[in-house]
């Protein structure tokens, strides 16, 4: 089993990456998922809260404040520890040094998704993302205490996509991140050399 993780900024275009890849390795490959978000989304969904960035922040920080710091972590761990079925498993919705940290006994793949800040407001705003239709709107959102720490999971990158084109120039990138991925047999005979995209 191979675990990837798919970090970046908001409206970096980090689930467009990892639907892309997680949907063309299900091709040849078994493939899971698994967020450190799910157990919050199911403590939403069970009280009937909408599903807003800032209700997972305050929910998130509720559970950490009463049960510790590695409450979300442990969740993740213990799905991951029993998703031995699976040649790949994406873990999405890492936002902490800490959150790698725990996975190292995994040896992640960690693939940074980097796009500017114009245009990644340029993108909010044409999705219609509330919150976001100002460029103050997006600063204090990636000022929220579960942004903070982004730069640093990006430093930590094994790769680097940069993403400030089109989807056919993403997709270009994506197929060499693709045929990286894809050296690898089943039985993970072969790790991946670390490599960067520019």
């Amino acid at each position: 089993m191979k675990v990837i993780i798919v970090t970046g900024k908001l409206q970096s275009g980090k689930s467009t990456v990892s639907e892309t890849l997680k949907g063309t390795l299900k091709e040849k490959y078994t493939v899971g998922r698994i967020s450190f978000s799910q157990s919050l989304s199911t403590v939403l969904d069970l009280f009937g809260i909408d599903k807003e960035r800032r209700n997972y922040s305050s929910l998130s920080t509720i559970l950490k404040d009463t049960y510790g710091e590695d409450i979300l972590r442990k969740a993740v761990l213990i799905q991951l520890e029993s998703a031995g079925e699976f040649d790949y498993v994406f873990i999405d919705g890492a936002r902490y040094p800490a959150d790698i940290d725990i996975l190292e006994q995994f040896k992640p793949i960690i693939i940074g998704v980097q796009a500017t800040e114009e245009t990644r407001f340029q993108r909010a705003r044409a999705a219609g993302k509330d919150g976001y239709q100002t460029l103050g709107e997006l600063r204090a959102a990636e000022a929220m205490e579960t942004e903070g720490d982004i730069d640093s999971l990006l430093e930590r990158a094994d790769i680097i996509i940069k993403n400030d084109g089109g989807l056919e120039e993403l997709g270009t990138e994506l197929l060499e991140v693709l045929r990286q991925l894809q050296q690898e047999t089943t039985e993970i005979k072969q790790e991946i050399k670390p490599f960067k995209l520019k």
